[in-house]
């Protein structure tokens, strides 16, 4: 059933020729899931720190069960399964690896719809917008040939789970004594087991025409960095919650410098990722350690040195009117 949908779509996609799919291709590049991080980590540091860690947050928990199950069903890409259906080539690129749940669809549920969500009172045509924006990249997915309805189904399902699993926790911590270090230590203890299930699970091995169909390497090594931005975030949320907890500025300036300091430290962190991805030998370690610093650093590091930038100008400022 899902096959003889996929190729309606197909026969409709080649009647109709490239403009459209060069629509659907645009709006679920993979520059798109890089600015779903980026806006959290901007609204976070210079608008509203609540909600920018909670889209942080579930941006970190979608990509995360995603992986997850990726790697626990290994269920292979539409025209793998069925060799009539001919994705488009450009948009192949994008869908490596295992088919279910969509990737790009649990992602822009998570972001955009629970973005939409939040401004769903006061901006209803954001709302509008963003949901609209969900729905059409969830249709893109089958209509390109990349993913089959249940992948896009599922990863639909899944982005509401991340959406709410988020939210339930962000509650709980703020309605409990101490209930931010207990979803910690429960959150780095399930990160460790799942990093034992990925690098010990058996993963398929079969070929076609001599050549792999999915390597289980690139597998872990996506699933690897997931939980590492998972536990990552978690880490630093709960740090800067409990150490630092800073405030939102007021003036224009203050925002830029920050964002300044901020993509700085962010650029710094990769630095450091790319390091130790050359001198590490474990595989495990080196790519948990390259999701993880990056969404670290973001959520403590960089609020760390705001914090210590704007005390040292508050000082040299003061200074300088103690001596007029």
């Amino acid at each position: 059933m899902d096959i003889r949908y996929l190729l309606w779509l197909q026969e409709i996609r080649f009647a109709l020729g490239s403009g459209i799919e060069s629509f659907f291709i645009f709006i679920c590049k993979n520059y798109v899931i890089i600015l779903m991080t980026m806006i959290p980590v901007v609204i976070y540091w210079v608008h509203d720190k609540k909600t920018g860690m909670r889209l942080l947050l579930t941006i970190c928990m979608a990509n995360f069960l995603n992986g997850l199950l990726k790697i626990i069903f290994c269920i292979y890409r539409p025209w793998i399964r069925d060799p009539r259906i001919k994705p488009n080539i450009k948009a192949i690129k994008d869908a490596t690896g295992y088919s279910f749940p969509s990737g790009h669809s649990t992602i822009a549920v998570g972001f955009f719809g629970l973005f939409g969500w939040l401004n769903r009172k006061k901006y209803p045509w954001i709302t509008a917008v963003f949901w609209l924006y969900c729905l059409l990249l969830l249709f893109s997915r089958n209509y390109l040939g990349v993913h089959t309805p249940q992948d896009v189904a599922a990863g639909f399902l899944l982005g509401i789970a991340a959406i709410v699993l988020t939210s339930q926790m962000l509650k709980f911590a703020d309605r409990y004594e101490h209930g931010d270090r207990l979803i910690l230590m429960v959150g780095l203890v399930l990160m460790v087991v799942i990093i034992l299930f990925i690098e010990l699970k058996p993963y398929p091995m079969d070929y076609v025409n001599g050549q792999l169909l999915v390597d289980p390497r690139e597998m872990r090594k996506d699933s690897f960095q997931q939980t590492g931005a998972m536990a990552g975030a978690l880490i630093g949320w709960y740090l800067e919650r409990n150490y630092i907890n800073f405030e939102t500025p007021k003036y224009f300036r203050e925002k830029l410098v920050r964002c300044v300091i901020g993509f700085s430290v962010l650029l710094a962190a990769l630095g450091l990722a790319i390091l130790v991805k050359q001198v590490v030998p474990a595989f495990w370690i080196k790519e948990t350690f390259f999701g993880g610093i990056m969404f670290f650093s973001g959520a403590f590091i960089a609020p760390k040195l705001f914090v210590w930038w704007e005390e040292h100008v508050k000082i040299s400022e003061n200074k300088k009117l103690s001596m007029k």
